[in-house]
């Protein structure tokens, strides 16, 4: 143990190398108490989204879930989708145009409520679709199942992985 002491004394840059591993640790320790301290609570409007976001892909993942039940040789199904956006409510507005640019450009408000009026309600797009099932590994329904999801999301069948 002396001599690996002795060897280490005599080696060049050991200061800097220990002042390094300091700065680093003392470094971590400070991160982790910023980023622990930091935490944003959603505001009532989000958590709204998120609902009828989650709501709408339940709905979605047990409508899939028992049209994969149905099919020949496949049981036990499990379904998850996965958003690649959150819903979003489009509200109408005027606009205004000169030679094809928009000057000016007002939301309309409901009269009763002074809420904004919504026009439309699109539902989130989907990033990827995940199955596990049994008779998932047999590549002939694998890919009935792949042709059959990605016809009905607009998908690549890339996005699509279903396994057994």
């Amino acid at each position: 143990m002396t001599a690996i002491l002795d060897k280490l004394k005599h080696t060049k840059g050991l200061w800097f190398l220990l002042i390094g591993l300091l700065s680093g640790l003392l470094l971590l320790l400070i991160g982790t108490e910023d980023t622990a301290k930091v935490e944003e609570s959603p505001t009532p409007s989000q958590e709204a989204v998120f609902d009828e976001t989650d709501a709408y892909l339940s709905l979605l993942e047990r409508r899939v879930t028992q049209l994969l039940n149905g099919m020949d040789g496949v049981s036990e199904a499990s379904v998850l989708l996965i958003p690649d956006t959150t819903t979003e409510t489009v509200y109408g507005k005027n606009e205004t145009f000169d030679h094809d640019t928009v000057i000016r450009e007002e939301i309309l408000f409901s009269e009763a409520d002074g809420e904004p009026f919504p026009i439309t309600f699109r539902y989130p797009k989907l990033r990827g679709i995940a199955v596990v099932c049994r008779g998932g590994s047999n590549p002939i329904l694998q890919e009935k199942i792949v042709t059959m999801l990605c016809s009905l999301f607009d998908l690549p069948s890339t996005k699509v992985y279903v396994t057994g």
